[in-house]
């Protein structure tokens, strides 16, 4: 298993505001998450764990999370 160094508190939110657009227009074509976690993770761009990737997902759908518009 490949053993990741831990992010810092937060960082994994830093990271997914970096590529918000991305995500939202996968996510309207209908990719999957898992998908567009794999593609971030494979161009380096995501280096947190794919359950920190789904639990901000989770918050922001369920509004306990706003990122900047």
């Amino acid at each position: 298993m490949d053993k990741r160094k831990r992010l810092t508190r937060n960082l994994g939110r830093v990271e997914f505001i970096e590529n918000k657009e991305f995500i939202e227009m996968m996510i309207k074509k209908g990719y999957p998450l898992k998908y567009i976690y794999e593609v971030l993770a494979e161009e380096g761009k995501f280096t947190m764990a794919y359950t920190t990737f789904i639990a901000i997902c989770r918050k922001i759908k369920r509004g306990e999370l706003k990122l900047g518009e």
